[in-house]
């Protein structure tokens, strides 16, 4: 089931492992963008 609120889509189930894969992988990408920050200060 998936409800689409103010343009974000929320699937209610028991299976979180889709979002727990997006999230590490958003976690990562945030890491290296900060990592790159630092660098150049």
């Amino acid at each position: 089931m998936a409800d689409n609120i103010r343009g974000l889509t929320v699937e209610i189930g028991a299976d979180a492992s889709s979002f727990n894969k997006e999230m590490s992988s958003m976690r990562k990408a945030a890491q290296a963008s900060q990592t790159e920050l630092n660098a150049s200060n």
